[in-house]
């Protein structure tokens, strides 16, 4: 799912629900844009983490260098250390049955944009 299909989703969802939050897809597209410099601004650059309850947590992470060897020469060599972000599942979303899912997708075909 890409950014354009998420806006028209949130907008599906907004009619749905009747609550009326956001008036049309600009401010949807506004509102994920805002998401988007939060984590960056944030995690990135600060390594705080966002927990959004129900749905993810996202966060900086490191991972050390490490000592391994090349696979044409034999000799020992040494990985550089890097920051990685992570994004971890909620609980709720771990524990959902997925099960039932995929075989209602395995029904359907699937069609790419």
């Amino acid at each position: 799912m890409n950014k354009a299909t998420l806006v028209d989703k949130i907008m599906e969802v907004e009619e749905k629900r009747a609550k009326k939050l956001l008036a049309n897809a600009k401010q949807v597209d506004e509102l994920l844009n805002c998401l988007k410099d939060i984590v960056e601004n944030d995690v990135l650059m600060k390594g705080e983490t966002i927990s959004l309850a129900g749905l993810f947590t996202i966060s900086l992470a490191h991972k050390p260098a490490t000592t391994c060897r090349n696979p044409q020469s034999g000799e020992p060599m040494t990985t550089k250390a890097y920051n990685y972000v992570k994004i971890r599942p909620s609980k709720q979303l771990r524990d959902y049955d997925l099960t039932v899912n995929v075989e209602e997708l395995n029904k359907k075909p699937v069609v790419e944009d």
